[in-house]
């Protein structure tokens, strides 16, 4: 299986900027980054086109990369299921973070050499103050931190008769300096149909 197209809405980005504006600024991107220390299996890609959404206040952006993305063991897809089967992700409450974000409130500059994961649990919106089409989620001692923004939170869901990791929203927000509190998502379910349109624009389908 092979794809020339990343959602940036997948991407890892350790830094404290929007989404947006951290991809207008990159000329590469890495897949397979899993331990910075042992690099030999991550590959650089060029960025060779960028599809923003046309709301500044939605941190989404498809890229189109240089050549096409060969999935091995280490550089996997991860899901955006469409249709019905979005329901699935709309009634999931057991989700995960993952991001390189901050790990330590004594130094607001540190960082892991691995990538790091949280469990969370879907809370609804009216308690985290965001409005319909976002989704917050918290843990009793697991949290997304500063320089986790951009991240995904999948969720395992069944599709097809199997288990499969699937996009349910990107790291948005809410994020304290402490990094103590729940955290604010975009819920990908609402743009999936955006997400299609641009790639068929594309001539990617």
């Amino acid at each position: 299986m092979e794809s020339t197209f990343v959602a940036a809405l997948l991407l890892q980005i350790a830094l404290f900027l929007p989404l947006n504006i951290v991809l207008s600024t990159l000329e590469t991107i890495k897949l397979g980054v899993h331990n910075t220390q042992n690099p030999e299996k991550e590959q650089t890609f060029e960025i060779a086109e960028r599809i923003t959404h046309l709301d500044p206040y939605i941190d989404l952006m498809l890229l189109k990369l240089d050549r096409v993305v060969k999935y091995e063991d280490h550089i996997r897809p991860i899901c955006i299921l469409l249709g019905p089967e979005q329901e699935l992700l709309n009634s999931t409450n057991d989700l995960t973070i993952t991001g390189w974000g901050q790990i330590s409130n004594e130094n607001a500059t540190q960082r892991p050499w691995i990538l790091q994961t949280a469990e969370l649990k879907r809370i609804h919106w009216d308690d985290c103050g965001r409005p319909h089409g976002y989704i917050c989620a918290e843990a009793a001692y697991q949290f997304a931190c500063q320089g986790d923004s951009g991240g995904p939170l999948a969720a395992y869901v069944k599709h097809n008769q199997e288990t499969v990791n699937a996009q349910v929203g990107v790291l948005h927000g809410g994020l304290t300096d402490r990094c103590d509190s729940f955290s604010q998502y975009v819920d990908v379910v609402n743009f999936t149909n955006w997400i299609v349109d641009m790639i068929r624009l594309n001539k990617k389908i």
